[in-house]
């Protein structure tokens, strides 16, 4: 049940990403992966092996470069600032026109999840909220421009529904930000939420008033679907599929919730992130938990990302 560390980071305004992990979705700097894999210009390929292949996956890439960025001002080595640096040019250099002019950074290959089928090139609110965050901490070392209009046009997805090239859908007037835009919905917890912190840094960079209201009906959208994520106010939901999340993304969705309550304020989400949070309950708690995961676990399975 041990999962990876991942560490809550304050970041208002700041070069720090809200959250930090060295070991989150296989990809490491002090361990690499066998999966991860660099091209000539020292940009992350990820191995998905057969059918799939080697491919670009934008939020990984956008990840390594915040990973990077992290370890640059711990350390000072410059190899890992080139490295933030090179993930960015290629960020800037592969960015496509989307629906609206908007900025989007496709994935360029099918995937199932579940019983949804996304067919390439397809986008997520996962991979445009880290890519926005990456964008922004580029400018604030360097203002250029151009990262901030990329980042203003990465923004736009979230303002059209799924049917009109977007990771928006909505319901009975509530907002939800899609990790994957296809039907049936999904709704994947930490790819909504990834999606929220690029537009919450967009916003405090810029202090626009839409950009903060697409934050805020997210906010809403996450608040109001809580529920849905929450097994007995023990353990998370990686989705809407019914599966509960392995313990590295229990680990993570507890920890971006911990971010959206700290930048939110939001009391019900202080309530979830605690009955979530393994290292805050007690012995008795620890061995409830691990029961009732058991006794779920006989009949259902971990969800494999």
């Amino acid at each position: 049940m041990e999962s990876v560390p991942i560490f809550l980071c304050e970041s208002r305004g700041s070069l720090d990403y809200f959250i930090w992990s060295d070991s989150l979705f296989g990809i490491s700097i002090d361990h690499p992966s066998p999966k991860m894999k660099f091209d000539e210009d020292s940009i992350l390929m990820f191995d998905y092996g057969d059918p799939i292949g080697v491919k670009y996956n934008p939020a990984y890439i956008s990840w390594w470069a915040l990973l990077n960025l992290k370890s640059y001002f711990s350390t000072r080595g410059g190899k890992n600032l080139d490295n933030f640096r090179f993930q960015v040019a290629w960020l800037l250099k592969n960015q496509k026109e989307g629906k609206g002019k908007s900025a989007i950074w496709t994935y360029d290959f099918d995937w199932h999840e579940g019983e949804t089928f996304l067919k390439a090139p397809w986008i997520s609110s996962m991979s445009q909220g880290l890519t926005i965050s990456c964008l922004i901490r580029a400018y604030r070392l360097k203002r250029d421009n151009r990262l901030l209009e990329t980042a203003y046009r990465a923004s736009k997805v979230f303002e059209l529904e799924i049917e009109d090239g977007g990771v928006r859908t909505t319901e009975n007037g509530v907002v939800f930000y899609e990790e994957y835009p296809a039907f049936p919905i999904v709704r994947i917890f930490d790819g909504f939420v990834f999606g929220l912190l690029g537009l919450y840094d967009l916003y405090e960079e810029t202090k626009d008033n839409h950009i903060k209201r697409l934050f805020d009906d997210g906010v809403e959208g996450v608040r109001s679907y809580l529920r849905n994520w929450n097994y007995r106010n023990i353990w998370s939901f990686y989705g809407n599929h019914g599966f509960l999340s392995p313990p590295e993304y229990h680990k993570l969705n507890t920890v971006l919730l911990g971010v959206l309550f700290r930048i939110s304020h939001d009391p019900t989400f202080e309530g979830v992130w605690n009955a979530w949070d393994n290292e805050k309950k007690g012995y008795f708690r620890k061995i409830k938990t691990l029961s009732l995961l058991f006794l779920r676990k006989i009949f259902s399975s971990w969800v494999i990302p």
